[in-house]
């Protein structure tokens, strides 16, 4: 049986937003306190981690810098989330099928902005005492229900009574559906994430120091977060693609649902010191700066996903055309951007944190959804150069329509004008050299104008030509638009 000396879990729920709004409603956001002064409700900390490769841990910095790609903002006035005022403070949460309650803290809750229109809302809960690891793992599975209301916190308030001069406390429930929605108001969602995120399970990210390795099966489950009552089937530990064993006593479990550390403590006091100590820090900095990247990756490439398949849909309206041309260059144009500042390989010159990150992008499909929406998105560019080379051959073809008209108009013209002119000039010449005046029906008037008969017959035999030309071409106009 392994116990559990002590655990510590961030809860992460991926949002999709309006960045540039979202912060400032998150900067902007303050409490009235008792003395009617204005506080702000949070502060932008970052992430600084220590072990990455120079450049990498710009990206979720405090300060703004060229390479930044996101904002961390902490919560320092916990009372505007309902929360006691000290992160330590006991909290009990309820889970729907468990007769106890946890005793818990909430000690930091913090919001997530990155540039892509990724928000996440996160909170990290410890428990406050040692507990079997079945019941650590029961804990986090719950923790990541927040559909059900029946899983609930149960929070404990001190309250001063000015005019008894005592204090005198107070319980409320709250459940965790109730919380993380207030949480993710202090962000501007997209029109399509309003409600769809309360429906997607959160992802968890977690430090447990124990007492003796677990079962492998049990590995598997804290991998995939789920409790201690599911059974999975699973291969040798050696060759599970979801653990990596980093240190003899130490051990990363990765999945689409989260990452979770089991560190063992031994005979020796300096390493349990630095399990109990300074891996935490890690934890908490380096470990989990890879953890969101990859997480935000991840959600980024499905946003994109999802938006390519508006530009998937066959549509006849040749209108249209120009509107969704300008629409798919600035598509093209984003996620060339985002590729190029959001994604990177070998984060650190230390072998085991390169294998760590590689664990995460393993766990969450990185690639898979890069080739994904690699895949598509060539087609998209077939598609849209098939588009877009019908619709020069419209134009072309309208283009050369009207082209033939302009001529058949000048032709016809300037053959009438042309005619009249030499038949009334040649009829005033001969009348001179003749001396009489010239029938319309005499023998030379005929001649004459059969021959000038000549041309005339020519331009209208160019414009049947013609004609049918126009009208092949306006046959291959509609069959082009049908393909649009």
């Amino acid at each position: 049986m392994t116990i559990i000396h002590s655990q510590h879990s961030w809860i992460v729920v991926p949002l999709t937003i309006d960045a540039p709004s979202s912060i400032q409603n998150i900067q902007s956001a303050v409490i009235t306190s008792s003395k009617n002064v204005q506080l702000p409700v949070f502060e932008e900390v970052g992430l600084q981690p220590t072990e990455l490769r120079k450049g990498l841990s710009h990206l979720l910095d405090k300060e703004n810098t060229t390479e930044k790609i996101g904002s961390i903002f902490k919560l320092i006035r916990r009372e505007a989330l309902g929360l006691p005022r000290k992160s330590n403070d006991s909290i009990l949460f309820y889970a729907r099928t468990i007769e106890k309650p946890f005793e818990i803290c909430i000690k930091d809750v913090r919001l997530g902005i990155f540039e892509s229109g990724i928000g996440m809302v996160m909170f990290r809960a410890d428990m406050k005492n040692e507990h079997q690891l079945e019941d650590v793992m029961n804990l986090l599975y719950y923790l990541c229900e927040p559909k059900d209301e029946r899983n609930h916190f149960e929070i404990t308030h001190k309250i001063w009574n000015e005019a008894e001069k005592k204090a005198y406390f107070e319980t409320t429930a709250l459940s965790l559906k109730q919380f993380l929605f207030t949480c993710a108001q202090y962000f501007t969602l997209s029109s399509d994430d309003t409600q769809q995120w309360l429906i997607r399970k959160p992802l968890i990210y977690s430090y447990l120091v124990a007492d003796s390795l677990p079962e492998p099966d049990l590995l598997e489950n804290l991998a995939r977060n789920y409790n201690s009552a599911y059974k999975l089937y699973f291969d040798e530990l050696k060759e599970n693609p979801h653990i990596l064993q980093i240190f003899s006593n130490s051990y990363w479990c990765a999945s689409s649902n989260g990452l979770t550390n089991i560190s063992v403590l031994g005979n020796t006091q300096k390493t349990n010191t630095f399990f109990e100590n300074s891996f935490e820090q890690k934890w908490e900095n380096d470990y989990f700066f890879l953890f969101l990247n990859t997480l935000h990756q991840k959600q980024a490439l499905i946003q994109n996903l999802n938006s390519i398949r508006q530009y998937h849909r066959p549509f006849h309206d040749y209108d249209l055309m120009n509107q969704r041309l300008i629409q798919f260059q600035k598509a093209k144009e984003e996620f060339s951007l985002f590729r190029l500042r959001c994604f990177f390989q070998c984060p650190s010159a230390i072998d085991h944190i390169n294998a760590l990150y590689d664990l995460v992008q393993n766990a969450f499909s990185i690639q898979i959804y890069q080739n994904e929406f690699t895949s598509k998105f060539e087609s998209l560019i077939d598609y849209y150069n098939t588009t877009t080379t019908r619709k020069k051959e419209v134009d072309d073809h309208l283009s050369k329509i009207k082209k033939i008209r302009i001529e058949i108009y000048v032709a016809l013209l300037g053959t009438l004008v042309t005619v009249l002119t030499i038949y009334s000039s040649s009829m005033s010449i001969i009348e001179r050299w003749t001396g009489e005046a010239t029938e319309v029906f005499s023998l030379s008037s005929i001649v004459f104008i059969l021959t000038l008969s000549i041309p005339v017959i020519t331009i209208l035999a160019n414009t049947k030509s013609q004609l049918d030309e126009i009208k092949e071409l306006k046959e291959e106009i509609e069959t082009l638009k049908k393909l649009l």
